[in-house]
């Protein structure tokens, strides 16, 4: 897998599991690290990191092919549920995510995140300024 991008975001952070699932108190610091696999044209992944809470979740990736030749996520693995942040960090990177990938309320979610809640792209020297301090909030 070779790194593509790094994005930086503070959000509020869900335990999800087939129990359910809960709210971890306060805000986070995480960063989603993209990653594009260099034997399989179609497969991708996303490192979540969440310092404050010591998570890393692993987000994979199953790509297609739009009829207009963009790439398009089919499905995904490892999570319960998709972040919003995943999905915009995806439409960042040109990769095409409809309702039929993901449920339609992460949907929802991606259009009401502002400020720090919306990944930005950044440095990897970025990504560890930002989440130094992320122990602290």
């Amino acid at each position: 897998m070779k790194s593509v991008a790094i994005f930086r975001f503070e959000s509020a952070v869900y335990y999800h599991g087939s129990w359910g699932s809960r709210s971890v108190p306060k805000t986070h610091r995480c960063t989603m690290e993209f990653y594009e696999s260099e034997e399989d044209a179609n497969y991708a992944e996303i490192e979540w990191y969440i310092p404050s809470i010591d998570e890393v979740e692993h987000i994979g990736l199953s790509l297609g092919m739009t009829e207009g030749g963009k790439r398009k996520l089919i499905e995904y693995d490892g999570i319960m549920a998709m972040p919003a942040q995943a999905i915009l960090v995806m439409q960042q990177m040109g990769i095409v995510v409809d309702e039929d990938a993901v449920e339609p309320d992460a949907f929802e979610t991606a259009d009401v995140l502002e400020g720090d809640e919306i990944p930005v792209r950044c440095t990897q020297a970025e990504a560890a300024e930002y989440l130094e301090n992320s122990n602290a909030r």
